[in-house]
């Protein structure tokens, strides 16, 4: 499961995500602060819920960072793990195959470490079979 990379020009005409200095303007024209490495609002997983074999969880980072994916189910037993090499001043995407889990609602803890700073954030996948 490697990184899938976008460049800005994808993200601008396939999620219509605008990038300025210091803020991303959402779909919903809702500005989003870039402060810190990894803002939570731009750590999300899609498509959601997921009906097919594969959902992509993307993340935005400020800086380069090693991000660790971590999946548990709802009992809290880890069902995948994912380390990658995550790039600054852009959206990164990990691609988590579904295929061997039941359907139901499963947490991912997306955490980003960068030259002794941390960010983490805890999305819900909606798995649907």
């Amino acid at each position: 499961y490697a990184p899938m990379f976008n460049s800005g020009y994808d993200n601008l005409m396939k999620y219509n995500l605008k990038y300025y200095k210091e803020t991303a303007i959402t779909p919903g024209n809702s500005p989003v602060s870039l402060d810190g490495l990894m803002p939570e609002k731009l750590v999300y997983n899609w498509p959601n819920p997921v009906k097919d074999d594969f959902t992509h969880i993307r993340f935005y980072l400020a800086e380069n960072a090693t991000v660790d994916i971590s999946v548990f189910d709802q009992a809290g037993f880890k069902v995948w793990e994912k380390t990658v090499q995550g790039y600054a001043s852009m959206d990164n995407e990990v691609i988590w195959n579904v295929s061997n889990v039941s359907s139901g609602v499963y947490f991912a803890r997306v955490m980003a470490k960068s030259s002794g700073k941390e960010a983490n954030k805890i999305i819900k996948i909606a798995v649907v079979k």
